[in-house]
């Protein structure tokens, strides 16, 4: 299915979140970022945490450009980033972990080259490795 890669781009960052940030965000919050609507409220730190939700602004950044080519595809019948749901955030996350056998740790090495690779790839403008 050609619009999957959004269920597993977003699971694989809350994952990622998860564990590699000290203050990482609930998928509550990933639910309330993906929200399809135009005025959000101020991002605040949730029960005393410093920072966590600030942290993410890639991701505000990321869904925002989503919702406005959404938008500018209105005839599309694609639900865009709306569709995921905190229910939905939570079963996708439980499916990945299963697939990964809950082994969810990446070496830091193999983060670093990775990272570099796709930072390369976007830097370049293509796909190609």
């Amino acid at each position: 299915d050609a619009h999957n890669w959004r269920s597993i781009l977003l699971s694989c960052m809350c994952l990622a979140s998860k564990v590699w940030d000290d203050l990482s965000m609930w998928n509550a919050d990933f639910a309330e970022v993906c929200k399809d609507r135009t005025r959000r409220p101020p991002l605040a730190p949730r029960n005393g945490r410093r920072g966590g939700r600030q942290r993410h602004a890639h991701l505000q950044r990321y869904c925002q450009q989503q919702r406005q080519r959404q938008r500018q595809n209105s005839a599309s019948s694609d639900p865009g980033l709306s569709s995921f749901t905190l229910a939905r955030i939570n079963l996708l996350e439980r499916t990945l972990l299963r697939c990964l056998d809950f082994d969810a740790s990446v070496s830091a090495a193999s983060y670093a080259a990775l990272y570099f690779r796709v930072r390369g790839m976007s830097l370049r403008g293509g796909d190609r490795p």
